[in-house]
Parts: structure tokens; C-alpha cells; sequence
């Protein structure tokens, strides 16, 4: 029932990718984004790869990344000429201030703490209102 219902609020197909190295939050994201336009990605190498290239509304990152740490993936990435526009969410159990201040530093526009729930298609909404 409430799948149906975000799908009626939120389904302008806005573009997203995440990036996460757990496939159960991959999964939750999906579950919780059905009325999005979603791409997932588990590893950095892939996700590089392909944000060099394509061009996504809003990216939803980890911090705790196998390879990268996701703030540095952000920094990276933010200043791509067609990213520009595009809105950064950090998506992560991590709690430190100095990673919300590094992340507020960067441009990550929200900083939203692991478990999430299907508030999280509310808060895009309201990110992407905003924009």
C-alpha cells in the first residue's frame, strides 16, 4: 500500500544512483525509491566509471566504502561539468561531527543516518524542491 502511494507523490523519474557496498541497503533503496528512476552500484570502480559519463538528479553515497571513503568520492566527482547541478546526500551509520562538517563542506546537502525508513522518498522530494 504505501509502495503505491510514493509512487503517486514521487513519480517524476527523477535520476539517482547510489553507491553502498551492502546489497540489503541496496535493496531497501530500491524498495523505498520504486517511484524514482534508480541505479545501484556496490563498488567504486563501477560507480566511477559510469558518473564519469552519465549524468544523475541526485546521488546517494556511503561513507564507508571498501575502497574510497564516499566524502572523497564526492569531492571528486561534485566538480564534473555535468554533475554540477546534481544533489549530493550521504546515506551512512557514521555519526562523527567531523564528518557532517566535511560533508557540509563538500555540498552533501543531507546527512541522513543508517537504518532509514520510507521517510527517506520524502526527504528527496523536499531536497529536490529546494534544488
Amino acid at each position: 500500500r504505501c509502495k503505491i502511494k510514493f509512487k503517486l507523490i514521487l513519480g517524476d523519474k527523477m535520476k539517482i544512483v547510489a553507491l553502498d557496498d551492502s546489497k540489503a541497503i541496496l535493496m531497501a533503496l530500491e524498495k523505498y525509491l520504486a517511484g524514482f528512476e534508480l541505479l545501484t552500484f556496490a563498488d567504486v570502480d563501477g560507480f566511477m566509471e559510469n558518473v564519469r559519463v552519465n549524468s544523475y538528479d541526485l546521488f546517494i553515497i556511503d561513507i564507508n566504502l571498501p575502497k574510497k571513503n564516499g566524502l572523497d568520492v564526492i569531492n571528486e566527482i561534485k566538480d564534473y561539468p555535468h554533475l554540477k547541478n546534481s544533489i549530493f546526500l550521504i546515506l551512512s551509520a557514521e555519526t562523527k561531527p567531523e564528518y557532517k562538517q566535511i560533508a557540509k563542506k563538500i555540498g552533501v546537502r543531507a546527512f541522513i543516518k543508517k537504518p532509514f525508513d520510507e521517510k527517506l522518498a520524502l526527504i528527496i522530494k523536499r531536497l529536490k524542491a529546494t534544488k
